[in-house]
Parts: C-alpha cells; structure tokens; sequence
C-alpha cells in the first residue's frame, strides 16, 4: 500500500483559508478520501477539511506599517512554527497560499530547514 500524498498547506488569512480549503477539496476528488493528507497552518474552513493548525491564523491579521513592527516577533514564531510542521511531517509539497508577507518568510525558512520540499506560490485572480 502506498502512503497518501502529504501536502503542506499554509494559509495565514481568511481569503487564503478560502482558497486552501477549496484546492483541499478539489485534491481530495481527484485523489480519492485515502490519497491525500493535508498538514501546514489555516483557519476554521481549512480545519473542516482536516487540517490541524498549530496556531490561530487570526493572530496574523496585522493591517499597518506600526502594528507590523510591534508583530514582528509573534510573525517571527509562526513562521518558526510553520516550519516546525515541514520538519515533523515531512510533506511532498508545500503550497504558500496568498498573504505574501508571510509566506515570503515560511518559503526562506522552508528551504532551510526542509530543501527538498517543492514550494508553490498559490493567489487567488
């Protein structure tokens, strides 16, 4: 028996958790129920599709130049933790969807700490 496809999905705002949740769904009918597992960070539509985050995504939800200097530090740590999922479940591929100023910063660490992996810049039109 073959193991299922692992893809990574990193989400980090609603229109991103969206647009996961919707390719998660579209994996999953062409891949079948027992052909795809999907790891990485999203919100509440991404976790209906059976994706455990390891953090709220609503922390990400930083709208300025101030307030994104005070979150730096918190950005820093989920993009730690995000990679800390690569790390532990060692996915195929890993899709950075929308929210380009995180996942910017996941993609830097992700070939770090998990070079072999295929990154995918996935956007919305």
């Amino acid at each position: 028996m073959t193991r299922p496809l692992c893809v990574m999905l990193v989400a980090a705002e609603a229109s991103g958790d969206d647009r996961g949740a919707r390719l998660a769904r579209a994996l999953r009918r062409r891949l079948g129920e027992g052909g795809v597992r999907f790891v990485g960070t999203g919100g509440v539509q991404l976790a209906r599709e059976g994706l455990q985050s390891p953090f709220d995504i609503a922390e990400l939800s930083i709208v300025g130049v101030f307030e994104g200097l005070l979150a730096y530090r918190r950005v820093m740590r989920r993009v730690a933790d995000t990679a800390a999922v690569a790390v532990r479940e060692r996915p195929d591929v890993a899709v950075l969807i929308d929210s380009w100023g995180f996942t910017i910063r996941v993609a830097k660490r992700l070939r770090q700490v998990a070079p072999h992996v295929p990154l995918v810049k996935y956007v919305g039109s």
